[in-house]
């Protein structure tokens, strides 16, 4: 491993706006995506919809599930059986890492 970060695509909203549409509707891009990789998405992304469009993609999704009770089924077996927060922890840095970055180098 050489330690690079492929960003495959990127959107950016005003703070008022909620990103999950943006997730299916401009990231997630099967002509952009290989299949078969995870997709780690905090909290903010977590929905029946944003996990749907990411196994139509043929990701899997790694979304952290937000701290509520679910009467959803398929959500509570996400939540049991599919969601991997180690990966998720593991990975995180690099993402925070570069958007970091991104903000670091606009403020100068």
């Amino acid at each position: 491993m050489l330690g690079f970060l492929s960003v495959v695509s990127i959107f950016a909203t005003n703070g008022e706006a909620s990103d999950s549409p943006i997730l299916r509707n401009e990231l997630l891009n099967k002509d952009k995506v290989e299949e078969g990789k995870k997709c780690h998405a905090d909290k903010g992304y977590f929905g029946k919809e944003n996990i749907k469009e990411c196994k139509n993609c043929k990701l899997i999704p790694n979304i952290v599930p937000q701290e509520k009770e679910y009467s959803d089924a398929n959500l509570k077996r996400y939540i049991k059986r599919e969601y991997d927060n180690e990966a998720r922890k593991k990975n995180r840095g690099l993402v925070e890492g570069f958007f970091g970055g991104l903000k670091q180098k606009l403020t100068w």
